[in-house]
């Protein structure tokens, strides 16, 4: 198959997809129970002056209409207004808390990616006891629920050791005293730690998992064979070849998390107060705040995509019998 015809198809696949998203991005918000006037009035308030609370914001109008506005608003890149933090854009939130998600989720993806490679790696290779163990660990760490092991990462380094901060993504201070991008990025780390260990946890297990089976799959291959009975060095052997062929499911398990990393950002960043795009559609969700909703899911759904495609295009390239 050409190379042309290839991309072409995978961009049809995507853009069914994204437009499912869209249409499922407006209807999600809206089946929830209750209404935003609840979270943001009085509820002394008459129904006459709620209602014109609803009709200030548009959500007097018929569905269609809501439609239309709301499919408007994603290709101008307006929002609309926030409910819970009025009177301010969606966009200028998103734009706020956006780079901050990117970077937590980013770090924990490719730390986890190569820490996973690693372990698998040598795991495959050395077998025994350590093995053992490195699998027992990556079952375990699979079962514990992100959330869960957040909690007691917080309670127990943040809260009761007091080695790393509980909550915010750099420290304020900084503000005043002007430390330099040195002192900022330090500031972040420090802040970050806990949520990317958190979210590493998980992804770690699953990408050790992967490697190990991919690489003792490999290691049976006839030139691994030749290249012992050739008397090659382990070392260039293992890194020099088997690692660049086992690697290739990497890749695709790397796309196939996307869909956890950004599930996962809402579960940390909520437990740590981490002020990114997770922690602010978990506040979105409780005031039924349906502009900001659609756009931090548009936003999101549209990386994941981004994402997910060029992962489906780098394999093709890496290898390329899938495009047969």
């Amino acid at each position: 198959m050409a190379w042309s015809r290839y991309i072409a198809q995978r961009l049809t696949f995507f853009a069914y997809s994204f437009v499912f998203l869209l249409i499922l991005n407006f209807l999600i918000p809206r089946l929830m129970p209750g209404n935003p006037v609840s979270r943001f009035v009085n509820p002394l308030m008459t129904p006459q002056a709620q209602h014109q609370i609803l009709e200030q914001f548009g959500l007097t109008k018929p569905l269609y209409v809501q439609f239309i506005l709301y499919l408007e608003g994603v290709f101008t890149g307006n929002f609309g207004v926030s409910f819970l933090y009025y009177p301010t854009p969606v966009s200028t939130l998103i734009a706020e808390r956006l780079p901050w998600t990117l970077f937590l989720t980013g770090t924990a993806t490719v730390l986890s990616a190569l820490l996973g490679m690693f372990l698998g790696l040598i795991g495959a290779w050395k077998r025994g006891k350590s093995d053992s163990a490195m699998v027992f660990s990556s079952l375990a760490l699979r079962s514990v629920p992100t959330f869960w092991l957040g909690l007691v990462l917080l309670i127990g380094f943040g809260v009761s050791l007091k080695i790393f901060p509980t909550s915010g993504y750099f420290s304020t201070s900084l503000l005043t005293s002007g430390g330099g991008l040195g002192a900022f990025l330090s500031s972040l780390l420090y802040h970050s730690f806990l949520p990317i260990v958190t979210l590493m946890a998980y992804l770690v297990g699953g990408n050790l998992l992967i490697m190990r089976a991919s690489t003792l799959g490999t290691l049976r291959e006839d030139y691994v064979m030749m290249l012992k009975a050739f008397g090659y060095d382990d070392r260039k052997i293992l890194f020099g070849h088997v690692m660049r062929n086992a690697s290739l499911p990497m890749v695709t398990n790397v796309g196939i998390q996307m869909g956890y990393i950004v599930s996962g950002a809402v579960l940390v960043e909520t437990v740590f107060s981490y002020p990114g795009m997770g922690l602010l559609v978990y506040q979105a969700v409780l005031a039924r705040d349906y502009p900001t909703l659609q756009g931090a899911f548009f936003v999101l759904t549209v990386t994941t995509l981004i994402a997910l495609l060029l992962v489906d295009l780098l394999y093709s390239v890496l290898d390329p019998r899938v495009r047969r």
